[in-house]
């Protein structure tokens, strides 16, 4: 499903239109798991992060209420899947880490050895219905294209500030949360990529949210390796060596300042077709 909004002069119905696709895959997804359960979850966890991400563009456009709705069904059907695909990954970086034996191994101890069997998903449905009908009653139409900006450089801010902050002091849980924020700015820059310089842009955020991603992963099979000496030592080296590649790419990224990456933004899309 693309996220590109195709008309910046009148961003709120693009939004909103983009908004609505989205949900309706997510229905898709959730009416079709059988089919291919991994790829369908997979689809449908990055679906909610992707709706929850544009819903920063919207601002004020939306009400407080509105949009604590719309994130708990969204963290609802999001947790419905989470334990899943924790497990793959999981399973994906130890492999990563070791030798196919040893990370067999591995795998038996920490409790990951694959268990087959149909998962029961039979709420997410009805939270999915909820989803499209609260996206599909959002009033849009005031969101102006200098709202749309000022929204997507707040964005930016935030994920710049957290850098910082990630540099000075590198936990866990704050890098987590910092991948949340690359992923709003990369996700705001797709749907701007209409702007030739925004679908540039896109590209290297991906890449960093994806680094990011890597170093969650590895973050949370530290923790279930805790007890495990030898299996966390190699996973806190791989975790390390990831969040060195992440804090270079970023330097990149994020070197200009909020104010001027917003004011370029805008002239960008005050003077589009």
């Amino acid at each position: 499903m693309t996220l590109v909004l195709r008309d910046l002069k009148r961003p709120g119905p693009a939004l909103h239109g983009v908004l609505a696709g989205l949900a309706r895959r997510i229905g898709e997804d959730t009416a079709n798991l059988a089919d291919h359960p991994t790829v369908r979850i997979h689809d449908i966890r990055v679906s909610t992060k992707k709706i929850r991400s544009l819903l920063r563009l919207a601002g004020s456009q939306m009400a407080p209420e509105d949009r604590d709705a719309l994130v708990e069904d969204l963290q609802f059907i999001k947790n419905t899947f989470s334990g899943t695909r924790d497990d793959d990954v999981m399973r994906l970086r130890l492999q990563q880490a070791f030798s196919a034996e040893r990370a067999a191994k591995a795998m038996e101890k920490l409790g990951l050895a694959r268990v087959e069997g149909p998962a029961d998903f039979v709420a997410a449905p009805a939270a999915s219905a909820d989803l499209s009908s609260r996206l599909a009653a959002l009033k849009l139409a005031g969101l102006t294209p200098e709202l749309l900006v000022e929204n997507a450089a707040a964005s930016y801010r935030r994920a710049r500030r957290l850098m910082r902050r990630c540099e000075k002091s590198p936990e866990d849980d704050r890098m987590h949360e910092w991948r949340k924020r690359v992923k709003d700015v990369c996700y705001h820059a797709m749907a701007l990529s209409t702007l030739p310089a925004m679908e540039e842009f896109a590209r290297p955020l991906d890449a960093l949210a994806e680094s990011l991603g890597e170093y969650h992963d590895l973050a949370l099979l530290g923790r279930r390796a805790v007890d495990h000496q030898k299996i966390a030592a190699r996973v806190s080296a791989a975790k390390h060596k990831v969040g060195r590649r992440c804090f270079k790419a970023a330097g990149s990224v994020f070197r200009q300042s909020p104010s001027r990456f917003a004011a370029k933004l805008l002239r960008m899309v005050l003077s589009s077709h």
